[in-house]
């Protein structure tokens, strides 16, 4: 049986996958996709930082690169909590980590500045509803 944390079925190999993706990669010949993909991973670097400093009684360092970021919010149930609000303004996020301590992004590749910046902002006003009610 697999411990909290040991398992997450986002993480496995998948053999089709990994030729699907490789494959639609080659589709861009240009560099466009990856000054997008580095053009929206700062968006949410400093989105993330910013709810570092803004919402200090989530005790939350920033981790993670590219799409794969997050929040390990060191206030017990903060990750959780966060996730919620999130939700409750129609944007899903769940956690990860042993302790379910990680708010974790984990967007679309193909996702346009527009979406990213509206995910971000209702991410950064679920933060800042969980650090007031702490």
């Amino acid at each position: 049986a697999f411990g909290p944390g040991e398992h997450n079925g986002t993480f496995r190999g998948n053999n089709l996958a990994f030729v699907t993706a490789t494959e639609t990669l080659n589709f861009w010949q240009d560099d466009s996709l990856t000054k997008k993909i580095r053009r929206q991973e700062k968006m949410i670097q400093e989105t993330l930082e910013d709810i570092v400093k803004t919402c200090p009684k989530l005790k939350a360092e920033h981790r993670g690169r590219g799409f794969m970021q997050g929040l390990v919010c060191n206030a017990t149930g903060t990750a959780k909590d966060v996730c919620k609000a999130a939700f409750e303004r129609k944007l899903i996020m769940e956690t990860s980590g042993p302790n379910s301590e990680v708010a974790k992004l984990f967007p679309a590749i193909t996702i346009s500045d527009e979406g990213l910046k509206r995910g971000l902002k209702l991410l950064s006003e679920a933060a800042k509803a969980v650090n007031d009610r702490l």
